[in-house]
């Protein structure tokens, strides 16, 4: 490959790579919520049970995997932000 040619690659490898991190930038998942609920859930497909189509608090249609729930979820919610989320569907 010519010198011209790696400039001309490394410089749509920049272009990708910072594109990617801008779709990244204010997307962070929701905490899981520390209520009563959700504190002794250790097993993803226990999400389910709540939160799969036609239950009490079903997910999007364009959610990411569902079996995958930890991945981008973590412990440290709150019982007062679950409620503030709750609400927010709710309108």
């Amino acid at each position: 490959m010519k010198r011209k040619d790696m400039f001309f690659a490394a410089v749509i490898i920049v272009i990708i790579v910072f594109l990617v991190y801008l779709s990244t930038i204010g997307r962070k998942a929701p905490a899981i919520p520390g209520d009563v609920a959700h504190v002794k859930i250790t097993d993803q497909r226990a999400c389910l049970d709540c939160h799969a189509p036609g239950k009490v608090s079903p997910l999007k249609q364009d959610h990411p995997p569902k079996e995958m729930c930890f991945e981008c979820h973590k412990r440290g919610g709150s019982s007062v932000a679950a409620r503030d989320n709750f609400s927010r569907k709710a309108r």
